[in-house]
């Protein structure tokens, strides 16, 4: 098994990933409308 870290995403493996997780998420929560979340990580400067 190869483990790659990259920022180059192509649409298809985003697609992918995407709706497995919503999947696996959906068949263990109760609310089934999901929303998007953002989560944001600043540095000591405040620089995104």
């Amino acid at each position: 098994m190869n483990f790659k870290i990259t920022d180059d995403i192509n649409e298809t493996d985003e697609k992918i990933i995407y709706e497995g997780l919503l999947d696996y998420n959906l068949e263990r929560i109760e609310d089934k409308n999901p929303r998007d979340l953002g989560i944001y990580l600043h540095n000591e400067s405040g620089i995104r």
